[in-house]
C-alpha cells in the first residue's frame, strides 16, 4: 500500500471477484478481514526474502505498508433463475464491528 495513504488508516479489508454479468450467474466471492501494520524489522526482512525468492524482484525499495490480513468472514453467493444462495463462513475469533 502506498506510504501514508488515507487507506492505511482504515484496518478493514474487502476482497471480492468481479461479476461478469448483471445476473451474477457465475457467482460472487467476498472475503472480509482486518489488517494490522507490520512494524517488526525482522518480519519485514522475512517478507523481502520471500518476495526475492519467489519473483524477479531482487529487493524492495521505498517506503510502503505491509499488512497481514486476519480473515473475519467469507461469503459465496450463487444464483439460479429464481433463487439466491449464500454460503457464509465466520471466524471463531471474529472482532466486533
Amino acid at each position: 500500500m502506498m506510504w501514508q495513504s488515507q487507506k492505511a488508516l482504515d484496518p478493514r479489508c474487502l476482497v471480492h471477484n468481479s461479476v461478469p454479468d448483471r445476473m451474477g450467474g457465475e457467482g460472487e466471492f467476498k472475503l472480509r478481514g482486518v489488517a494490522a501494520d507490520v512494524i517488526d524489522p525482522a518480519e519485514w526482512e522475512r517478507y523481502g526474502v520471500a518476495v526475492a525468492t519467489k519473483s524477479d524482484i531482487l529487493s524492495l525499495s521505498g517506503d510502503y505498508h505491509l499488512y497481514p490480513i486476519d480473515i473475519v468472514d467469507v461469503a459465496v453467493v450463487t444464483r439460479d433463475e429464481s433463487e439466491q444462495y449464500v454460503k457464509l463462513w465466520r471466524s471463531v475469533s471474529r472482532p466486533r464491528d
